[in-house]
């Protein structure tokens, strides 16, 4: 309720104090509406915080320098991909952000890599920061299940999905026999996004195809346009789809092409019995569009395959609805969305955070500025926001006058009156 509702609702109620109290002295009544004045300012004071403009503490994740990847390089570089409802984060150390790295949880204070000599998964591709990322850790969710892509250790150079769960890790890859065909078909198999459910959506790479996928309860299903594969191994060129996002009615979006191989209509659209189903895009974005995030409101986040656009739209009750996150010369680049709305992305080289219906400079809202290194341009992303409206990216942080490191964050909201102390108590 905003400050004006509640005035309201004080008045309503003293007026309908005034008719109960009628015959009562005068004297008494002024004293009354004077009380309810003070009331008034008194509510509204207590309120101020909750209607202010969003406040964040940043916190340094930090690297493992002292741990190194098969090339003898220090892992002094990380980043933050997804953060949960738990504030745990994944992300990826590396070397630098042009190299390899390893898929790392950062829980407690902590630092978990998966990948190394004891582990099952070796090196990944390092994370892309599009907000979109398709090689390394992908997703964690709030019971602490981790989902990903690696590559594996073959001449090839495949990619594998896998979920990592407190049992262990489950592998998951459609490995395609036909009849009377002597080798596989390989793929490979990207990861896009999971819910609580354990339920992982993304796509498989076939014969040059590309096709949503849904893995749940331990069986992988195409959920994608059909295609089949002779009995020499051979696919035909079919249309592609791709699964980008589930919540946790098991609502999955993405992109399909509801055109023809030579003239295509790259469409959002959601799965629904095992196919794609249209929802178009906003004319904006003429045929070229996909849905990127999908939350428990059933809000389904549309965005441009082509970054020429500065809008980016909501679908929801089959209507597109415009979301003015960026100026008229800036291109808009969204990476997530909670299930209040709430979005985070880029306009043009700028992070925004888009809460509560209003665009707020991501770097305006810091209020520990002093730990940060600012070298002229903005080297640092906003990649993920949960329900608590935590966030974790990446942040460039001070180590001298003149020297900084590259990190994941997490960013904490913080309420005016609280110190940055207090903050980081709450906040491990």
């Amino acid at each position: 309720m905003s400050r004006i509702g509640l005035a309201r609702v004080v008045v309503v109620l003293y007026r309908v104090l005034m008719v109960l109290l009628t015959g009562v002295s005068r004297n008494f009544l002024v004293a009354s509406g004077r009380m309810m004045v003070v009331i008034i300012i008194f509510v509204v004071i207590l309120q101020k915080d909750a209607f202010a403009d969003p406040k964040y503490y940043i916190i340094d994740l930090g690297a493992l320098p002292e741990q190194q990847d098969s090339h003898n390089n220090n892992l002094v570089y990380s980043v933050g991909i997804k953060i949960n409802n738990n504030s745990e984060v994944i992300g990826v150390c590396a070397a630098g952000s042009q190299t390899l790295g390893y898929g790392a949880v950062f829980r407690n204070g902590q630092i978990a890599l998966l990948g190394g000599s004891s582990d099952v998964v070796h090196e990944m591709p390092k994370a892309w920061y599009s907000g979109n990322n398709e090689n390394g850790l992908v997703a964690i969710n709030d019971h602490g299940t981790v989902t990903g892509t690696f590559a594996e250790n073959n001449e090839y150079g495949y990619r594998r999905a896998f979920l990592l769960n407190d049992t262990g890790y489950t592998f998951f890859s459609p490995w395609i026999l036909p009849l009377n065909y002597a080798q596989r078909v390989y793929s490979s198999t990207y990861v896009m996004d999971m819910n609580n459910s354990d339920s992982v959506v993304g796509y498989t790479e076939i014969c040059g195809n590309e096709t949503a996928y849904r893995y749940a309860g331990g069986e992988m299903r195409f959920i994608g346009f059909p295609f089949d594969i002779d009995q020499y191994g051979h696919c035909p060129k079919t249309l592609n789809s791709k699964a980008y996002g589930i919540n946790d009615k098991n609502l999955i979006v993405g992109w399909a092409n509801f055109g023809t191989s030579t003239l295509a209509k790259l469409h959002a659209c959601t799965f629904e019995n095992d196919m794609p189903n249209d929802i178009g895009c906003p004319e904006e974005y003429g045929d070229l569009c996909f849905a990127s995030a999908v939350n428990d409101k059933g809000q389904i986040l549309i965005a441009p395959f082509t970054l020429k656009e500065k809008n980016v739209y909501i679908y929801e009750n089959n209507t597109f609805s415009q979301i003015a996150m960026c100026g008229d010369k800036e291109l808009a680049n969204v990476s997530a969305m909670n299930n209040k709305g709430d979005i985070v992305g880029r306009c043009g080289n700028i992070s925004v955070l888009y809460i509560d219906n209003k665009k707020y400079k991501f770097i305006d809202t810091v209020v520990n500025q002093d730990i940060l290194y600012f070298p002229g341009w903005n080297d640092f992303s906003v990649l993920s926001i949960n329900d608590k409206r935590e966030l974790t990216g990446y942040m460039l942080f001070k180590t001298g006058p003149s020297s900084a490191v590259t990190h994941a964050f997490k960013a904490v909201p913080v309420n005016p009156s609280t110190t940055a102390a207090q903050t980081l108590l709450l906040s491990q």
